[in-house]
């Protein structure tokens, strides 16, 4: 018989399935789709369009997915260079990639009747099919990000810190006794599993975040909903459904999940309005079940908690990743971050110590400058068909979005932008610059109204995680690189090189 990891369910023969698929869908929408009006005036970049190749449009997909930052480069110098929009065709949709600044005002003062943001959101993870119908749209999952976890964060620091020392130690195999040598780690690997414990501690407790079966069920679960919901964009909408319940048969992650959140929420409604003073938990059960619309199922309360953990644990471990790529290519900034983050915890872990870590703020901040989670932000779903006061017009369902290296790399914005200057946000006038302050010359956390809402939450716990690794190890590329590790795009999302294994060693007189 057949052994089947429940870590890693059996999807049958999952690329047979998507070819067929994709065959039998083209050949019954693709002449639609050929003779349909384009859905943007704006000039292309990227491979052809057409009815040269059956293939074109998803020939053209592919290409975004895997080479994003370099259509958006070529995109800005061609087009953006002069202020001018251009589109690059993904999977489903047409994206027009403004640039200029009367049209990025012109779109930010748009009605969500016209550009949704929560419907690019809703369509990017394909959310009727990985998590539950219409999430994005109501939004209701938004209050406990906004509301409750940074609010947590403050009252859990040691928690976190503590949680995330845990995890270190475990992934980098840097315990006590560990010695003075140099060890290896798996940079991103070692993040993913700092930060997924750090920040399950803050949503569901100790006990928990301290499952190994609950907790890679969780950040597998959050996986799979981006692996999908990728999946799922090369195939037209009308087979969607199907492949779907194919692609996500028999996975026992998320039974798991399911067996161990079901009861909490259910006790928890059950106790609803019969707390004590100082009994209601703090938790992302208690938080979701409080923000939930009435006739809300456990299940769908249960995928709101998978959102949570998708939406806090990649993109941050991600940058973490990035961070320390940086200080091992300048390691002349590890000794001073070292030094400002024990000056600013003598007095103890603070939301005031981490706001005197000025330096490490700025360290933070210039990486996602360059290294941005993202390439392309500020992402709207066209929902009626809108024509610019330049001429550009773009139709019903597709996508505008804002190139981040516009702004991010902007030589009117930023001295000598393509440098790395780990300080240069340290002495610039006002709060705006801070880490997690967002504005139209610093894109990597959106602006306005979609902005990323978890990033207070996210810089601190980087702080956190940061300042402790900072004050224990060196940290170190393994002898013989030299170079940066190159970043990959996956469509909008960049990420850093999982691959690659950094070296540590504990600071002298930091041995436990």
């Amino acid at each position: 018989m057949e052994n089947r990891d429940p870590s890693t369910p059996h999807l049958p023969d999952l690329p047979i399935l998507i070819l067929t698929l994709l065959t039998i869908s083209l050949l019954l929408t693709l002449p639609l789709l050929l003779l349909r009006t384009p859905t943007s005036s704006a000039p292309q970049v990227g491979r052809a369009t057409g009815l040269s190749s059956l293939f074109s449009h998803y020939n053209s997909g592919l290409h975004w997915l895997s080479s994003s930052s370099s259509l958006i480069a070529e995109g800005m110098s061609r087009h953006g260079a002069h202020g001018k929009p251009f589109k690059i065709r993904s999977y489903s949709r047409w994206i027009t990639f403004l640039t200029s600044p009367s049209q990025l005002l012109e779109a930010r003062q748009l009605p969500l009747s016209v550009l949704s943001y929560r419907e690019t959101a809703d369509e990017a993870l394909q959310t009727e099919y990985t998590l539950c119908r219409g999430l994005m749209k109501s939004a209701w999952h938004m209050k406990p990000i906004q509301r409750d976890l940074t609010a947590k964060l403050a009252r859990a620091m040691h928690e976190v810190q503590e949680e995330a020392a845990a995890a270190w130690a475990e992934s980098a195999d840097v315990g006590a006794g560990a010695g003075a040598g140099w060890t290896r780690v798996g940079a991103h690997r070692a993040m993913v599993d700092v930060v997924s414990r750090a920040t399950n501690r803050v949503l569901v407790g100790a006990e928990l975040c301290r499952s190994g079966e609950y907790m890679a069920a969780a950040t597998a679960l959050a996986t799979r909903v981006v692996a999908t919901a990728g999946r799922l964009e090369m195939l037209p909408v009308v087979v969607r459904p199907w492949a779907a319940r194919w692609m996500l048969w028999g996975d026992a992650r998320l039974e798991t999940f399911l067996r161990h959140t079901g009861p909490i929420f259910a006790e928890r409604r059950r106790r609803q309005g019969t707390w004590g003073e100082g009994e209601k938990p703090d938790d992302a059960f208690q938080w979701i079940l409080e923000a939930a619309p009435a006739g809300a199922s456990f299940r769908h309360m249960a995928f709101t908690l998978v959102f949570l953990n998708l939406a806090s644990i990649h993109t941050t471990a991600g940058t973490l990743t990035q961070v320390l790529f940086d200080l091992c290519v300048h390691p002349h900034y590890q000794p001073l971050l070292c030094e400002e983050a024990e000056e600013a915890l003598k007095d103890g872990l603070s939301s005031s110590a981490l706001g005197r870590m000025k330096r490490l703020d700025s360290v933070i901040r210039e990486t996602l400058r360059m290294s941005p989670t993202n390439v392309a932000v500020t992402i709207r779903k066209v929902l009626a068909a809108h024509t610019f006061s330049d001429g550009t017009r773009v139709g019903r369902g597709s996508w505008v979005a804002e190139p981040v290296v516009h702004a991010n790399g902007s030589r009117g914005c930023y001295d000598r932008p393509e440098v790395y200057d780990g300080f240069r946000f340290v002495d610039m006038a006002g709060g705006r610059n801070q880490c997690a302050s967002t504005s139209v010359e610093f894109l990597s956390w959106g602006h306005g109204a979609s902005a990323c809402p978890g990033r207070f939450f996210a810089v601190a716990e980087m702080k956190i995680v940061l300042a402790y690794i900072l004050c224990n190890y060196e940290i170190r590329f393994q002898p013989g690189v030299v170079e940066r590790p190159k970043s990959s795009t996956i469509g909008i999302f960049q990420v850093p090189d999982a691959s690659v294994e950094l070296e540590l060693r504990r600071r002298k007189g930091r041995d436990e």
